[in-house]
């Protein structure tokens, strides 16, 4: 299989077989003294967060070669957020941010279509691209890590950023319209596309990525589709899964249905307490907004 040739100086200092064509080590060092490695990239109009689940329909060929390459090898790509009726196409510019998925559940199909459920792991920066003879895309990557705060100093902020996402939800199971309220329509007007999943075929599928409701561009229209589509008991109640004592910005951002432009600025901050403050303004704006405040989108 031929070698993959690397865009511009930043070639590896040692080789080691991987998958996807080329020779080169899984982890070397780049010239910051950060590991990196090489990775196949998936771009999708979706944000996956570090530890968020997201279901996922593969029909594509190049991306059916992808997933057979990833489950022979260690089931990790990474996915990349592009949207080609925003950004026209893809490239793998370098220090684009994305997320390290890990391949759980599949079920390759008959037909050579894979249903598959990946988990979100950690972020990674596109340091270069890579030329190979694969049908999909590879980069170098390295990781993208959060710069250091106290973590005496977060306790209390992710506590009051899960006492605002509590008070929502609780407001969605208690107002038995909020969906109507809301949204006006009593159906999704998306119900048969990409939106729901599942059920799409190649002929009539936008986006291979099929976790429902990820499109609104409003956060309260993505809480009050839980209830309109009778989903709001799936809702998690951050007592039930998220410890204040961990990290916990990311598992808040995977259960608000927003642009994923926004999700996408999220996943590239490098602080958590900011990124827990712009939850909160969220939060907050969307609570103000249902009790009928005066501070709505």
């Amino acid at each position: 299989m031929a070698a993959g040739s690397i865009h511009g100086s930043r070639a590896p200092s040692r080789e080691a077989p991987v998958p996807g064509g080329g020779e080169m080590s899984d982890e070397i060092q780049h010239e910051t003294g950060e590991p990196m490695r090489r990775l196949p990239l998936f771009p999708l109009p979706v944000v996956l967060f570090p530890g968020a689940a997201m279901p996922l329909h593969i029909f594509e060929p190049r991306y059916r070669q992808m997933v057979a390459r990833c489950i022979e090898y260690d089931r990790k790509f990474g996915l990349v957020y592009h949207d080609p009726d925003r950004m026209g196409p893809f490239g793998m510019e370098p220090d684009r941010v994305g997320t390290i998925a890990e391949i759980g559940e599949f079920q390759i199909l008959p037909d050579g279509r894979s249903l598959l459920v990946a988990t979100g792991g950690p972020r990674f920066r596109i340091v270069d691209g890579i030329e190979s003879d694969t049908l999909y895309y590879e980069a170098l990557v390295e990781p993208f890590h959060d710069d250091t705060e106290e973590e005496e100093e977060l306790m209390p902020r992710r506590q009051r950023s899960l006492t605002l996402f509590e008070a929502l939800v609780e407001r969605i199971h208690d107002d038995e319209d909020a969906g109507e309220a809301t949204s006006g329509a009593d159906a999704d007007p998306r119900e048969g596309s990409e939106a729901e999943g599942g059920d799409e075929t190649p002929g009539d599928a936008g986006p291979e990525a099929a976790p429902p409701g990820v499109a609104p561009t409003e956060a309260e229209e993505g809480f009050a589709g839980e209830r309109r589509n009778g989903t709001a008991d799936s809702v998690p109640r951050p007592e039930s899964g998220l410890d204040p004592a961990e990290e916990i910005s990311f598992q808040l951002a995977a259960r608000i249905r927003i642009d994923p432009l926004w999700q996408q600025s999220l996943l590239e901050i490098r602080h958590e307490s900011e990124r827990l403050s712009r939850l909160d303004a969220l939060l907050s704006r969307v609570l103000d907004a249902s009790s009928g405040g005066e501070n709505g989108w």
